[in-house]
C-alpha cells in the first residue's frame, strides 16, 4: 500500500516555497513603482511622460482625496 501522504505534503511544501518567492518578488517591485509615483507627485514633476492609466489613478486620487487641514 502507498501513501500518498508523504508526495502531497513534498509537493505542498514545494509549492508554498516557490509562491513565497514569487509574492515577496511581486511586493518588492509594487512597492517600488509606488514609492516612485509618491515621489513623482510630491516632487510635482510635470511633463506628457506620465501613463494614461497612472494620470487616470491621480485623477481619481485627487477626486477622492479629502485636503488636508
Amino acid at each position: 500500500m502507498t501513501q500518498p501522504l508523504v508526495p502531497a505534503i513534498a509537493v505542498l511544501l514545494f509549492s508554498f516555497i516557490i509562491v513565497k518567492a514569487f509574492l515577496s518578488i511581486f511586493t518588492f517591485s509594487l512597492d517600488a513603482i509606488l514609492q516612485a509615483f509618491l515621489l513623482d507627485e510630491s516632487l510635482g514633476f510635470g511633463g506628457n511622460s506620465r501613463p494614461d492609466s497612472m494620470a487616470k489613478f491621480k485623477t481619481n486620487l485627487e477626486k477622492t482625496a479629502k485636503p488636508s487641514k
